[in-house]
């Protein structure tokens, strides 16, 4: 249920001013439209309104300074730095920089917030949701968890995880989608964006066979040749009906002959 929910729901195009991707917040599972918006997710997790928090997760994130210094105070044993890329840009703390409290909040993170197969990664983005939750301030869940199923969806790594299938089962429940069923599905590669786009490309085996034993007509040409095929076959059953008549004839004179 899970990889059918993955499978049916990936963006499809991109504004072509700014880039951003475009989310119809949709996918199909056996046969029922499921609703991943925002807001649908905040109702299935019971998630309180937002109280439009000046400090929250999302803002953090999209600023540029992100308070790093103040990070590691408030969740880093004393001593601890932050490690830097190439350029010198400050990108990962130490899972054993971090103080007891902090390590437990990784973990949660790490297996349901932003799911990753590496808990002891502790990236920027996890260290500010880690200080949020620490510091009492909010932390978009719901946007999150929306956000992340693209993301997902749209991995084309043979190694993507399929996270939050205890929120899929939510959503799919809320959906009228029947639960409780065991279907096995035989997969020789990863389920990704690429190859179901090549799935949806190729040509329907049945048409194709079909297509074998009818002639390409054109568009235009439909409506005459439909009108002509009726014509011949009218013709061909008034030539049927006219020699049963004539063999009716036939052997009721012939039936008379013997009898005289």
């Amino acid at each position: 249920m899970v990889q059918e929910f993955y499978a049916n729901m990936w963006q499809t195009d991109k504004q072509k001013l700014s880039g951003t991707a475009l989310y119809d917040y949709r996918t199909v599972v056996r046969g029922k439209i499921v609703h991943t918006h925002p807001d649908r997710i905040r109702e299935i997790l019971k998630l309180p309104q937002l109280k439009d928090d000046p400090d929250s997760f999302n803002r953090r994130m999209m600023r540029a300074d992100k308070s790093l210094d103040k990070i590691l105070e408030d969740i880093c044993i004393p001593g601890a730095r932050w490690t830097t890329n190439t350029k010198g840009v400050p990108n990962q703390l130490k899972r054993e920089d971090l103080k007891p409290v902090a390590r437990g909040w990784l973990d949660f993170i790490g297996r349901s917030l932003l799911p990753t197969s590496n808990r002891s990664e502790v990236t920027v983005k996890r260290a500010v949701m880690i200080h949020c939750i620490m510091m009492g301030k909010e932390v978009e869940v719901h946007q999150l968890i929306s956000t992340e199923l693209y993301k997902i969806a749209n991995k084309n790594s043979k190694e993507a995880r399929l996270a939050y299938p205890s929120v899929i089962s939510l959503l799919c429940k809320d959906a009228g989608v029947k639960m409780g069923i065991t279907e096995y599905i035989l997969i020789e590669k990863s389920i990704t964006k690429a190859s179901m786009e090549r799935q949806q490309a190729q040509e329907d085996p049945i048409k194709k066979r079909a297509q074998e034993f009818l002639p390409e007509i054109p568009q235009s040409e439909y409506w005459e040749y439909l009108e002509t095929s009726v014509t011949k076959i009218r013709e061909a059953m008034e030539q049927i009906i006219k020699e049963q008549k004539e063999h009716s004839q036939m052997l009721t004179y012939m039936f008379k002959e013997q009898e005289e």
